[in-house]
């Protein structure tokens, strides 16, 4: 018994598994930066909550007490600095786009994932298309996130790892 012939060309199919392991290595990626903005807010968060609470007060009104009189000045810049990197940084903004971004890469990913499967069904060019003109609508929310070209590779060569032959 021969085999069915796949619905999609060698280019086609070329096209589909390098397209597969980019949705997946970018919805990692974005997943990745989603953790560190998150993150980052936290240590923010925390280190306002710190600088401008009593205990803060209590010990700039020790070290005044024992010669430290530009110790006031330095927690008050301090505390302002953080706030208004956090203001400037935006990164609760930030890691609610790179969640949306993971999310919608890694269904982007799935569905390319259950085409690759499927590559011999009747349907599998318009799918293919289908797919691939969804694409331009996941680069417009990247826009305000920076690009880390590092971890991007890292995360490329996780994904190719994770699909070579070899594991």
């Amino acid at each position: 018994m021969t085999e069915p012939s796949p619905r999609l060309n060698e280019l086609q199919r070329k096209r589909l598994w390098e397209d597969l392991l980019l949705a997946e290595a970018r919805s990692y990626y974005f997943g990745d930066l989603a953790t560190k903005y998150s993150r980052e807010q936290r240590v923010i968060t925390w280190a306002s909550l710190i600088l401008s609470s009593g205990a803060t007060v209590t010990a700039v009104a020790a070290g005044v007490a024992n010669g430290h009189a530009w110790l006031p000045a330095i927690l008050a810049l301090a505390a302002s600095a953080i706030t208004f990197y956090s203001l400037v940084a935006q990164n609760q903004k930030r890691a609610s786009d790179a969640i949306d971004l993971h999310t919608r890469w890694a269904k982007l990913a799935r569905a390319y994932e259950r085409l690759w499967e499927d590559m011999y069904d009747e349907d599998a060019r318009t799918r293919l298309n289908a797919i691939e003109d969804s694409d331009p609508d996941l680069s417009k929310p990247a826009v305000g996130l920076p690009w880390d070209r590092k971890r991007m590779r890292r995360w490329q060569e996780h994904v190719e790892y994770l699909h070579s032959p070899a594991t």
